[in-house]
């Protein structure tokens, strides 16, 4: 981690704690009783919040996705329940190009508007890198394409209204019924699979959209230079 890395991860945690500081002040005039109850169901919140946040995605962050994940493989799945793999396909290109605070823009971006796409649907959280997992029960197929379509115009309206700031986002689904498969390790993989096949056809058009973008550039140095 570089120490510029280091230096923020210190200074959101001392953030963190200096609010907890406050908030347990605020509270000390209350009545003793009131205060008791106060402090430890808003401190379980507040701890689980530092614990299990990403902080730049805003979602639940990898912690949590396994604790999910391990909650899923103590017994059998049921019938119509989906995992989602949900990449940001374009994250290393920002990356490479605008340098990491590019790229943590972009997640954060990114993070409200699954976040968004989700909150009926079920679990979403941040697995690191350009990847986000999702579990969702009582969910058909159907469902879940309906979800996907619903991210992809949510995504597709902040391209057109932010264009400087753009995602590119591919969707990997499995349901337990019609993969027949009832182990969530076992329905991660065929996802992965899934999205690992998908992978040369993202890779073609990302690098489309990247050629755009160099003819954007270079068709704007040309109109400096003839003007």
């Amino acid at each position: 981690m570089s120490r510029s890395s280091l230096n923020k991860e210190t200074a959101s945690s001392t953030t963190g704690w200096k609010s907890l500081a406050r908030w347990l002040i605020s509270i000390n005039e209350r009545p003793e009783p009131l205060k008791s109850k106060i402090i430890l169901g808003r401190s379980k919140d507040f701890l689980d919040y530092i614990m299990y946040t990403d902080r730049k995605t805003g979602l639940p962050n990898r912690a949590m996705c396994d604790i999910e994940i391990e909650k899923y493989a103590a017994d059998k799945l049921k019938d119509s329940f989906v995992f989602l793999l949900i990449k940001l396909d374009n994250l290393k290109y920002v990356n490479d190009k605008g340098g990491r605070e590019a790229g943590d823009a972009l997640l954060k971006v990114f993070g409200k508007v699954l976040k968004r796409a989700a909150s009926s649907y079920g679990f979403v959280g941040y697995n690191g890198s350009d990847q986000f997992i999702g579990m969702f029960e009582e969910c058909t197929v159907q469902r879940a394409e309906d979800f996907k379509q619903y991210l992809e115009e949510l995504v597709h309206y902040h391209n057109v209204q932010t264009p400087n700031v753009t995602m590119q986002v591919s969707v990997a689904v499995s349901e337990t019924n019609s993969e027949q498969i009832y182990d969530i390790r076992k329905l991660m993989g065929a996802t992965f699979r899934k999205a690992s096949a998908q992978q040369p056809r993202r890779e073609a058009e990302n690098k489309s959209e990247d050629k755009k973008e160099e003819n954007k550039e270079e068709n704007k140095e040309e109109n400096k230079d003839n003007k």
